[in-house]
């Protein structure tokens, strides 16, 4: 048995190919002053959303209601 901190158990971690998922957090490091407002614009927007929507949202249903078929006339 092989101790788990050996290499080999981390293969699945090196077969992602790294150009796949550098491009945007490297574009955010080049354009910080683009992409530190736009992602403070993306957070604000977020929180008017959540205010206007308020505690309108409802989750909650009639789970009797929702099972019965309904009567033909």
């Amino acid at each position: 048995m092989r101790p788990a901190d050996t290499p080999d158990d981390h293969r699945h971690l090196r077969e992602s190919p790294a150009p796949l998922r550098a491009p945007f957090p490297r574009w955010c490091v080049r354009h910080r002053l683009i992409a530190v407002p736009l992602g403070l614009l993306a957070l604000g927007g977020t929180i008017a959303g959540a205010a206007a929507a308020g505690s309108a949202y409802s989750d909650g249903y009639d789970a009797h209601r929702a099972t019965r078929t309904p009567r033909r006339p």
